[in-house]
């Protein structure tokens, strides 16, 4: 694609992500800078703040963040799913993130704003909650396998919870 389209945001951007999870920090870095300066897509910021990180580079990672908080999290209407999702992955903002959330399915209720709603659920604990709203997202038989990642967590958290409860009553003096 890129000898096609060698400027095109997105597949630098997807560039980017790939070569960050073959470890080449510096490249991913290379590539997701050429990426945001041609178009500033959130989910390569995410990319960029995660390649720094790895490098141990943290300020020039929150630099990163700082940006889209700033851009994303505090506008007005619908938040950039994409970025949000980065920040639940990261434990950040996850209140603010759960809110904006909510307020979204109100106007566009499909798959995506259902699995990001059953994550920020997951992320805040929320784990039968999360269920349900998972259940209604994989009802749409949306084939994609980004959607796998999310229910799986959460039966395996539930899984987990199943499993203590009954250890951690009994400790704590529970009949």
């Amino acid at each position: 694609g890129l000898r096609i389209r060698p400027g095109d945001y997105r597949l630098l951007g997807t560039l980017a992500r790939l070569e960050l999870s073959r470890g080449r920090t510096a490249a991913a870095i290379a590539a997701g800078e050429d990426a945001i300066a041609r178009v500033l897509d959130p989910a390569t910021l995410g990319t960029l703040a995660d390649a720094h990180l790895q490098r141990g580079d943290t300020a020039r990672s929150e630099e990163y963040v700082r940006a889209m908080e700033v851009s994303v999290l505090h506008q007005p209407g619908s938040y950039h799913r994409a970025w949000s999702l980065w920040f639940l992955d990261h434990d950040r903002d996850v209140a603010t993130v759960s809110r904006k959330v909510a307020e979204e399915l109100h106007a566009r209720r499909d798959v995506y704003g259902l699995d990001l709603q059953a994550w920020a659920l997951f992320k805040q604990r929320r784990f039968l909650e999360a269920r349900r709203v998972m259940t209604l997202a994989l009802a749409r038989k949306t084939e994609d396998p980004l959607l796998a990642r999310h229910p799986a967590a959460t039966d395996t958290a539930l899984s987990r919870v199943a499993a203590t409860g009954p250890r951690l009553a009994r400790a704590e003096g529970a009949p």
